[in-house]
């Protein structure tokens, strides 16, 4: 498993396809799973040493897998961070039966505790329960090439509805109509609600600007103590042959373990402060074109050395310097999709600018207004070739 997981790594690191979009999204990642927990009441009930259910059902093993689906709907501002809800849902169960011709000793809670076994040609044991959670969430982005991102993320789940459904039945044969009446036949039904949380950890691949996959890994606590029937009584926890403990103990449903799965990223660009919507291009001009005789020319180098002592806010303001960034970011992304040595080229320059603005948009408030409009011009002189 690691040495697939690695070469998964190797894989992604090394490909050149696509890359992440721009720095404030609308995100829309899907995402599917397997959780490794251990339910405790559950594999109790299931493998009772004292009924030995375990010796005559070969699939009585403990249950461990957890099925989940779900999804995180979110923004993304400021490159790192990206914040949201997210919606959830895990199940899990196990369905266990023995038939055979000639009668075999079972316990059922029919016999209210006895250890005294009764005798069934079918018996079948069924189980299962699910959550439904939403909550809110952060991922911060530790690492981000553009094609390759890796992001943590912590979240608070709300399990505002979770089911626990349970029969045990017996009879002569699998078609037995005793199955499904009483005292054949005996049901747990039950429903609850609890907090928990998630830690999660996704490196994600971009095939596109705004499309990638994700691979992740994570733990999360989900745990509901208290599980209530339809007359608002709560369930405590029964053996398979009617038994409970002393004294008894309410019944709980825990979904907490280790998950790993795969997801979907979907990261749509929203309206930037110029007006402009997504996809739309910047209408083409020549001031805009770049020039054959740029090529091979380095950008303008900007001064960003500055006197420390504060200035009077005047002169372009900093909001100016932020909607240039986008505009450069713009570009980048654009020039980042093409495939030409020419491509790569622009890229490379519109990477460089962009760094350069956020080092001068950090300490925006210590330049002077006659500096802020030159380093302005400057940016804009360059952007346009």
């Amino acid at each position: 498993m690691k040495k697939i997981i690695l070469l998964v790594f190797l894989v992604l690191a090394c490909s050149n396809a696509g890359a992440r979009g721009t720095s404030q999204a609308v995100l829309i990642n899907p995402y599917f799973g397997l959780g490794y927990i251990n339910p405790t009441d559950i594999n109790d009930k299931i493998t009772y040493p004292t009924l030995g259910i375990e010796n005559f059902v070969t699939d009585a093993s403990t249950l461990k897998w957890a099925k989940n689906f779900g999804g995180f709907l979110g923004y993304r501002f400021s490159q790192r961070f990206n914040v949201g809800l997210v919606l959830d849902y895990t199940s899990t169960g196990k369905f266990i039966s023995k038939e055979d011709t000639t009668a075999f000793n079972i316990y059922h809670p029919s016999q209210n505790g006895s250890l005294t076994p009764m005798t069934a040609k079918y018996y079948e044991f069924n189980t299962s329960c699910k959550a439904f959670s939403i909550g809110p969430a952060l991922y911060y982005t530790i690492y981000n090439s553009g094609k390759l991102s890796l992001d943590t993320g912590l979240g608070v789940l709300y399990a505002m509805k979770v089911n626990y459904f349970e029969d045990m039945t017996y009879g002569n044969s699998s078609s037995d109509p005793a199955l499904d009446q009483a005292p054949n036949l005996h049901q747990v039904i039950g429903s609850g609600s609890g907090f928990g949380f998630m830690f999660n950890v996704t490196t994600a691949y971009y095939l596109t600007n705004y499309m990638g996959v994700g691979l992740d890994f994570g733990y999360r606590y989900l745990k509901v103590g208290t599980l209530k029937d339809a007359s608002g009584n709560v369930i405590t926890f029964g053996y398979p042959n009617g038994g409970v403990d002393n004294p008894p103990k309410n019944m709980t449903v825990n979904f907490s373990g280790v998950y790993f799965g795969l997801s979907l990223k979907f990261d749509i660009n929203i309206e930037d402060s110029a007006g402009s919507t997504l996809g739309e291009e910047t209408p083409s001009s020549d001031a805009n074109k770049w020039s054959p005789e740029a090529e091979d020319k380095e950008p303008v180098e900007l001064n960003t050395n500055w006197d420390t002592q504060p200035v009077p806010a005047t002169g372009p303001t900093a909001d100016e310097m932020n909607d240039l960034k986008k505009q450069i970011q713009r570009k980048w992304n654009r020039a980042k999709e093409g495939k030409t040595p020419d491509d790569q080229k622009k890229a490379e320059r519109y990477r460089k600018l962009y760094d350069i603005s956020t080092k001068l948009e950090k300490d925006w408030g210590q330049f002077t207004p006659e500096s802020r409009k030159d380093k302005i011009e400057k940016i804009k002189t360059i952007l346009s070739r």
